[in-house]
């Protein structure tokens, strides 16, 4: 709730007359609980980072260059460093030409520049960041991993199919939250891949238990 019972109290604290945009919110405002208030930043941030975006995920399914770090002038010029680890380790995570390690790092340093925020926020966004990085090449599904209780949190098992299939991969871009695979439909040869594991386990599980069985007959 603002501290101003008046809108010639809050100017008066301003130093000048309030523009009309700032007069509007304050008659909508001023005696409103904090609460509600925090409610408006959460939809401010619903559009922000739901909403807006949309137009941009559009244009990058329609438009040519999609997937730019695998077309083959992106990979064979930068990109082709990363993906020699086809069984990537996490330091695999920073294996990498200089170019695609400036663009990883312009990518990391653009949230903080275009949300100012106090140093040590930038310091563990960091931090979380390349321990993220670090897990999704590890090629190790922990029990404890993160991605089994965060949904669509890719993890090991998500990105190392995309180092699996190497140049001429077409899934699993996404190397931390994985919904836009989902949407795309980028995700479909990763879980054809499943698929495809399970069946084979199923078989030879059901191949192991025949052979025993005839053993303890024999026996």
């Amino acid at each position: 709730m603002m501290p101003y019972g008046t809108a010639a109290e809050a100017e008066a604290a301003l130093g000048r007359s309030m523009t009309w945009a700032e007069a509007l919110w304050f008659r909508y405002s001023a005696g409103m609980p904090d609460l509600w208030l925090t409610w408006h930043i959460a939809l401010v941030y619903l559009v922000m980072y739901a909403v807006a975006p949309l137009p941009v995920m559009i244009f990058q399914q329609i438009a040519p260059g999609s997937g730019f770090l695998h077309t083959k002038w992106g990979y064979e010029n930068i990109h082709h460093v990363h993906h020699e680890k086809t069984e990537p380790s996490g330091f695999a995570a920073a294996y990498a030409t200089g170019t695609e390690l400036y663009l990883y790092l312009t990518t990391l340093f653009l949230g903080p520049a275009i949300v100012p925020s106090h140093v040590t926020t930038h310091w563990l966004w960091f931090a979380i960041r390349i321990m993220e990085a670090f897990d999704a090449h590890c090629g190790y599904h922990f029990p404890f991993s993160l991605a089994r209780f965060i949904p669509f949190l890719g993890g090991a098992e998500f990105h190392d199919y995309h180092h699996y299939a190497g140049e001429k991969t077409r899934s699993n871009f996404s190397s931390v939250f994985t919904y836009c695979d989902y949407i795309y439909g980028t995700n479909k040869g990763y879980v054809y891949h499943k698929r495809g594991l399970a069946k084979l386990t199923m078989k030879e599980a059901e191949h192991n238990m025949k052979g025993n069985s005839g053993k303890e007959d024999r026996d």
